[in-house]
């Protein structure tokens, strides 16, 4: 009888606490995007958050992202234009094809469906909630405020985690295939990588010093983590604003380039003289195993793509169209080049582009990256109409930069987020829209 009563008002609690988080999420964007940052802080401090049992294993971002769907869905039911846009409309069929294929995959291999439909689901239900808002200019002054101290954070557990090493507590490395001074995954190097952008996107009234600080802390931390699909993505960011500033913004950006070089030249000197180069050895193995396309992550990636490509081709129309439902697994059999022997490997295809196609077919990936599309337009005919913001120079660099991320990792819910902001942030207007627009943001 009391483990009854004690449950019941667990039940109640929960429900009551459900309710209020979902009003808060409908009622205010900023508590969303702060719980999200929160959450990632939390989860990479802990090195991940544990499940709990209830008949399956259920995780905390399971319940945190079903929250975010129902808030959603009550903000559309309060206000149905608020998916007017094409691009919502696009993104929703894209969510209905991921709920159909996971439908399917749970009738043909049961519950198994439902681990790898988890990060899409994540990924559609974040980008969906930030879609059903509109937002301005100033609200990104808001968002990007969230994600630099977020990063900031993220660097401090990264320096706990090298002075641990350092001193012999632990080995922080088994977050990063135990590779040297790697000791946080390439979600948190990218998104300290965001942050960068962030910073150097900053209005002029904040602080000289904070930004340079702040953006010495940044280039170190993404370098010395040593994840390479985020080196990439970073320089592909650095050029992305090159290419878009002005002639005064691109000298602003130059320089504060030239000054994390040369700082992160004179970190190297001292830390040659003092004979601790362990680092510089580190960080040449990373580059060397990188642009090797024989051994290693990379050929190991490429053999993943080139299988899982050629298993979802082979398939029937339907399976092409709408890829092999999800739980259909990516086991294959591949030759491992130092043993010559066969092995199995099951993770997943390093690659967001190749994964959608393998799980949702030529008609998830077109839906999915169409919004990208949709949003990086929109950013760029927003730059042209109203010229002297700063937002659609940042939305579209940090879209970039996303999109050769996922050339070799899976898309999450923190870029679900930052599309959908994206979207929420530049929406379709008219040129007489966009002059008002443009009076009201200068009042």
């Amino acid at each position: 009888m009391a483990y009854t009563i004690i449950g019941i008002v667990g039940l109640i609690n929960a429900i009551a606490i459900g309710s209020w988080l979902v009003l808060r999420f409908g009622r205010s964007w900023k508590f969303g995007l702060a719980s999200i940052v929160a959450f990632f802080v939390i989860d990479t401090t802990w090195g991940g958050i544990p499940s709990f049992s209830a008949g399956l294993n259920i995780y905390i971002q399971d319940l945190l992202f079903s929250l975010f769907l129902v808030a959603a869905l009550v903000r559309v039911l309060e206000n149905p234009k608020s998916i007017s846009k094409l691009s919502t409309l696009v993104w929703i069929l894209f969510g209905s094809l991921a709920f159909i294929s996971f439908a399917r995959g749970t009738a043909q291999y049961g519950l198994s469906a439902g681990v790898s439909f988890r990060s899409t689901f994540y990924f559609w239900c974040c980008g969906l909630y930030f879609m059903t808002f509109q937002l301005g200019p100033r609200d990104l002054e808001g968002w990007r405020a969230y994600w630099i101290y977020g990063s900031l954070a993220i660097c401090v557990v990264a320096l706990i985690r090298w002075i641990s090493d350092a001193i012999g507590l632990s080995d922080f490395t088994v977050y990063g295939a135990y590779v040297p001074f790697r000791v946080l995954n390439s979600q948190a190097a990218q998104f300290v990588s965001i942050g960068l952008i962030f910073a150097l996107t900053m209005q002029d009234k904040t602080s000289p010093k904070f930004r340079t600080v702040t953006l010495l802390i940044f280039a170190a931390v993404v370098l010395t983590l040593q994840h390479r699909s985020v080196w990439i993505s970073t320089v592909v960011a650095l050029g992305m604003l090159l290419f878009m500033s002005g002639q005064i913004a691109r000298a602003a950006l130059l320089k504060y380039a030239i000054t994390a070089l040369l700082a992160l030249i004179l970190l190297g000197a001292v830390l040659q003289l003092t004979g601790e180069n362990d680092l510089f050895e580190a960080l040449e193995k990373s580059y060397t195993t990188g642009t090797n396309l024989n051994v290693g992550t990379t050929f190991d990636r490429l053999n993943t793509w080139s299988i899982l490509l050629d298993r979802w081709w082979s398939g029937d129309f339907l399976v092409k169209i709408f890829g092999l439902p999800f739980g259909t697994g990516t086991s294959r059999i591949v030759d491992n080049l130092i043993t010559a022997q066969k092995v199995i490997k099951d993770f997943s295809a390093h690659n967001f582009y190749v994964q959608t196609l393998y799980d949702l077919g030529i008609s998830g990936a077109l839906t999915c990256f169409s919004v990208f599309a949709a949003g990086g337009i929109a950013a760029w005919n927003y730059r042209k109409l109203v010229p002297g913001q700063t937002i659609s120079l940042t939305l579209l660099t940090v879209m970039v930069s996303n999109l050769a991320y996922f050339v070799a990792y899976q898309g999450n819910y923190l870029h679900g987020a930052l599309l959908g902001l994206t979207i929420a942030s530049l929406p379709v207007q008219s040129r007489k829209q966009s002059r008002f627009h443009s009076a009201s943001a200068m009042t």
